[in-house]
């Protein structure tokens, strides 16, 4: 059987995520409790609904302390994600 990675570690708290994996898993790995108002499943309907359409290949966005960025997508549906924790120290508004 093959097995299946969904989350792979490519840094200090930064991974390729498969879209394809279930969001309570996704959280659970970053320390988070899912926001009662996210109906959603899958890390593809997560990006989805976050993006407010599929975003392309490139499409970046910050979710709590997450910086996501879109690495694999069609043309109807995200394929995979690069996730990494920003230190929230660090992060200068301008």
């Amino acid at each position: 059987d093959e097995v299946v990675e969904w989350f792979n570690k490519i840094g200090d708290d930064k991974f390729l995520i498969s879209c394809n994996a279930d969001i309570d898993d996704m959280f659970e790995l970053f320390g988070f409790e899912p926001d009662d108002e996210l109906d959603v499943t899958t890390v593809n309907g997560f990006i989805t609904t976050l993006f407010e359409e599929i975003p392309e290949v490139g499409g970046r966005i910050v979710y709590k302390d997450l910086d996501i960025t879109v690495t694999k997508a069609e043309a109807k549906r995200v394929l995979e994600i690069q996730v990494e924790r920003i230190d929230k120290e660090r992060i200068i508004m301008v």
